[in-house]
């Protein structure tokens, strides 16, 4: 069976759980515009290029011919798009528009006109205002989770218009191998190797619910595969980590 993802942190790992478990997997990605020079596939990705069972397609998938590299899928794993809090807040916020919002529409208009029953979004926890009195507001607090809000809204739209299956997971500060080099992780342990500073935002009151790389792509595997009409979940590990400690 046919499984479509980027090659992501999170979706580098995803494939090869995927292929582990004897899928065919395509995988999309503008990795060549991204890098010009570069050759082949991603490095993330170096692991399965030879396996007969993935294959990988170099392109944006704001193009209309996405339609047709989707063809004959039964799932999508949607994990395409641009990340990064701070970095939303710095003008054009048309790259988020065009990669979170624009882009999840021609993944949507694919699976609508291809028939293909469902879609697993990656969504954040961005979306929300923060916990106060044991509840969650969604209420995004910067540019970049407004952008995953309204692509979570847009998946909605097209699952009660064209009978998609939907599934979005928001995901709670997602750490593991793989990294990019600007999340906390990376930094803290780059300053502790280094013993250089690390520059802490805040008033260093803040908490995160930090969550392993390898259960987000349990929790994808399962959304994508486990009988089910279709929800919005929040992924992490369920425990508080302050700056401070």
């Amino acid at each position: 069976m046919r499984r479509h993802r980027s090659s992501s942190f999170i979706g580098s790992r995803l494939v090869d759980e995927l292929l582990t478990r004897d899928h065919q997997v395509v995988g999309i990605d503008n990795f060549l515009q991204k890098w010009p020079g570069s050759t082949g596939i991603p490095p993330s990705l170096s692991d399965v290029a030879g396996n007969g069972q993935f294959e990988f397609l170099d392109m944006n998938i704001r193009v209309p011919r996405l339609r047709l590299a989707l063809a004959d899928s039964d799932l999508i794993f949607h994990l395409a798009g641009r990340p990064g809090v701070t970095a939303s807040w710095h003008p054009p916020f048309d790259d988020y528009a065009l990669d979170n919002v624009a882009g999840t529409q021609f993944v949507l208009d694919a699976a609508a006109h291809g028939g293909i029953p469902r879609v697993v979004l990656a969504s954040s926890s961005s979306v929300y205002r923060g916990v106060e009195n044991g509840t969650t507001e969604v209420a995004p607090r910067s540019p970049y989770g407004l952008s995953k809000l309204a692509s979570e809204r847009l998946t909605q739209l097209y699952a009660e218009r064209f009978g998609i299956t939907a599934v979005a997971l928001r995901y709670f500060t997602v750490f593991g191998p793989g990294q990019r080099k600007d999340m906390a992780f990376h930094r803290l342990i780059n300053a502790a190797l280094l013993d250089s500073v690390f520059t802490l935002d805040g008033d260093g009151q803040q908490q995160r619910d930090f969550t392993y790389v390898g259960d987000i792509v349990d929790a994808r595997i399962s959304a994508g595969f486990a009988p089910s009409p279709g929800y919005t979940y929040d992924i992490g590990q369920g425990s508080h980590t302050r700056s401070t400690q």
